[in-house]
């Protein structure tokens, strides 16, 4: 006898007994929407018509089938779409149960299709049900199932107040399978003469619910089940860049740029990072209010991704396009002293690395700020001398000039028009 528990029980919670319950306050109770059923009798698919509606949507679809062959369900998908495997458990090759989740499925009617990785030997039951009201970052709690022999089959689902549970049974040759008490029965179907047997119900959350069915007589049997969260009237995940706009793009003329936002969540924001797809990445400071200093741009379109994630390891992002335009220093701005003698200004430098500059902060020209090896058109912060003067040394040749322009537009300082004496 084996049994396995799908991936998606550490990453969505679930692996599939079939149960549903929601945490947090819900925002609104969690509804059955619709309930379908199909099956096959020694086929390799399974086709059902169902029909979607309402919001805050979940699709999962329970299989109990007699796996005489050791046989497994491949895949399903709605109206095209792929479900993810929740998880399974399986009385050797006697009875298996499968629960296979979606969210947010489509709206309108469209085909499931539950395709099995060969034909079966014997039988299989599917059943297809759509939940409103659903928490739609993380659905599911964590799966639960049992397999055995006897007259009667149960799991203990992991649930709570406010949530619903979904669970499914597989028998072989029961005599009839009847649901626990405080379980509404969603389908309950038998074939093959009564070979196979497949049911499937939901019932309020608590604590701990067990789901249970009456056999009619000791046989083989599987089931499973899951909880399902409702939506929350709590914050959901979210994160806004709102400085140096609101808006989806800026653009500037400075190499560097600063952003700032918030986020927020139910269960608490742990992380906020960024990245530039033209290079560069790193984490925000802060969370709920977050920045990030100077991040540096290239020439063109910059999209900068800001992510956070929450406790539960969900993430969500909000991106700014920023367009950067070196400025060319081309003698559009006003000559001049610019700002007050001291005041601290931006300096950028439109000529190549490997240059020394010295501010004229003093009679004396006291030397502030070193730029060797830095890039061009980026900004570097400085004070101006008493006269709005500085005087640059490259590394072989001397050079001096009063060649401080002031942009009144962007409060810049631009050092431009150098000439280079060999002397």
């Amino acid at each position: 006898m084996k049994r396995r528990v799908g991936l998606l029980a550490s990453l969505i919670i679930g692996v599939f007994f079939i149960l549903i319950a929601a945490p947090h306050a819900a925002h609104g109770a969690i509804a059955v929407d619709n309930v379908s059923t199909g099956t096959t009798d020694r086929g390799s698919t399974i086709t059902i018509s169902h029909e979607t509606s309402g919001s805050d949507r979940l699709m999962l679809v329970g299989v109990s089938f007699n796996n005489d062959s050791y046989e497994t369900v491949a895949g399903i998908t709605y109206n095209g779409v792929p479900l993810s495997f929740v998880g399974e458990d399986h009385r050797d090759d006697d009875a298996r149960v499968e629960i296979w989740m979606l969210v947010g499925p489509d709206l309108g009617t469209h085909d499931v299709k539950v395709t099995f990785n060969r034909a079966l030997y014997r039988q299989a039951i599917a059943g297809v049900v759509t939940f409103t009201g659903v928490d739609q970052n993380g659905p599911l709690r964590t799966f639960a199932s049992e397999y055995g022999d006897g007259s009667t089959a149960s799991v203990g689902v992991p649930s709570a107040t406010g949530e619903l549970v979904f669970g499914i049974v597989a028998a072989e040759w029961p005599s009839g399978l009847t649901a626990g008490s405080g379980q509404t029965e969603r389908w309950n179907l038998s074939m093959g003469g009564g070979r196979t047997g497949g049911a499937g119900s939901t019932e309020p959350g608590a604590s701990t619910v067990t789901t249970s069915w009456t056999l009619g007589s000791s046989d083989h049997w599987a089931v499973a089940g899951i909880s399902v969260k409702p939506s929350s009237g709590a914050t959901p995940l979210s994160v806004s860049i709102t400085s140096p706009t609101s808006g989806p793009t800026y653009s500037t003329t400075g190499g560097v740029i600063s952003l700032g936002g918030t986020a927020g969540d139910d269960v608490g924001v742990v992380e906020v990072t960024w990245s530039n797809d033209r290079g560069g990445s790193g984490t925000c400071s802060g969370t709920t209010s977050w920045t990030v200093e100077n991040i540096t741009l290239a020439e063109g379109s910059n999209v900068i991704t800001v992510t956070a994630r929450d406790a539960d390891g969900n993430t969500v992002t909000d991106t700014l396009t920023v367009n950067y335009t070196p400025d060319s220093g081309s003698g559009s701005s006003s000559t001049t002293t610019g700002d007050a003698p001291g005041d601290t200004v931006l300096f950028r430098v439109p000529f190549e690395p490997n240059v020394l500059i010295i501010f004229d902060t003093s009679s004396s020209m006291n030397e502030i700020l070193w730029l060797d090896g830095y890039d061009r058109n980026i900004d570097y912060e400085g004070q101006l001398g008493p006269q709005g003067k500085a005087v640059v040394f490259s590394s072989d040749h001397a050079i001096s000039k009063n060649f401080v322009t002031y942009d009144t537009a962007s409060s810049r300082v631009q050092l431009n028009y150098l000439r280079c004496d060999s002397s």
